[in-house]
């Protein structure tokens, strides 16, 4: 999948988790800035959106689409519940 720099910077941190640390590492504010565009962020941070998303891929190893995260049960079934 490819990231549209349309999308937020909030909505690619809830795709990809891994995210958050490169983010941190550019000064990319994911919290209270991640309203804004991913392409508003990345010229922020003097970056390229293929620049950012590249770092992720070759600091983790992490394949983008591993998990979708925002289907996952808030529980899983096997948990016991208290």
């Amino acid at each position: 999948m490819s990231v549209t720099t349309e999308r937020t910077v909030r909505e690619l941190v809830l795709e990809y988790p891994a995210l958050t640390r490169v983010l941190e590492k550019l000064g990319i504010d994911y919290c209270c800035g991640g309203g804004r565009s991913f392409e508003d962020a990345c010229k922020e941070a003097h970056v390229t959106p293929e620049q950012v998303m590249g770092s992720l891929d070759a600091a983790n190893g992490v394949e983008r689409n591993a998990r979708d995260w925002q289907a996952a049960p808030a529980w899983p079934k096997n948990w016991p519940r208290t």
